[in-house]
């Protein structure tokens, strides 16, 4: 399933207690109780695991603000340091995860027109692994890559469980004045997929 800048995959977490804790009773007061808990995976037949257990929380959006045209041929804007992709990972095993994005293209709101332009994303690596170790990659040593067709922008370690957030994202437009650009507001979408398991 995909989703346009938000959500990728929605469910319920499901996580399988065993045995709780005991505590012996003596007249010690030096005794130690014995706790212990076991997390079991999920069943390997539910075949709604990845949708029930692995979904994206958060990703970014851009904004180029108000500009003028210019005598240039080409025209490249940038935003850049937007907000982190999260990814929340439920499913308590070592298969990590990846993250492609592809863009719909802008269209003009008043007029209706495509904007002929190239669209390049970023997303930086972690800052803070999680406490297991668990981080985000960005794809291309953290440099852009082209989204008008779906590419890779991000990878999860196979430690990327619970809550993972990546490093900053950024995205570009490249645009050629000679291609035709009509004086107008355009707007888009970003679809982001979440696929578990490592690139080999």
């Amino acid at each position: 399933m995909k989703k346009r800048n938000l959500v990728t995959y929605l469910g319920l977490a499901s996580l399988v207690l065993g045995s709780l804790w005991s505590v012996p009773v003596g007249a010690d007061a030096d005794k130690k109780s014995d706790v212990s808990i076991t997390f079991n995976k999920p069943s390997s037949s539910d075949k709604l695991q990845d949708k029930s257990n692995i979904f994206i929380t958060q990703v970014p959006t851009f904004s180029f603000g108000s500009n003028d045209f210019g005598t240039s041929d080409m025209y490249t804007y940038e935003d850049s340091e937007q907000n982190e992709i999260i990814v929340s990972n439920n499913n308590g095993d070592s298969s990590g995860y990846k993250i492609t994005a592809k863009t719909n293209g802008l269209i003009g709101n008043q007029y209706g027109k495509s904007l002929k332009a190239s669209i390049d994303e970023y997303v930086k690596d972690s800052s803070e692994p999680t406490l297991i170790g668990g981080k985000i990659t960005g794809a291309n040593n953290q440099k852009y890559v082209n989204i008008n067709t779906e590419n890779l922008v991000a990878t999860g370690n196979p430690d990327a469980n619970g809550e993972v957030k990546s490093g900053k994202t950024g995205l570009k437009l490249t645009m050629n004045r000679n291609d035709g650009i009509k004086a107008d507001t355009y707007s888009g979408t970003i679809d982001y997929t979440l696929t578990r398991g490592q690139i080999k």
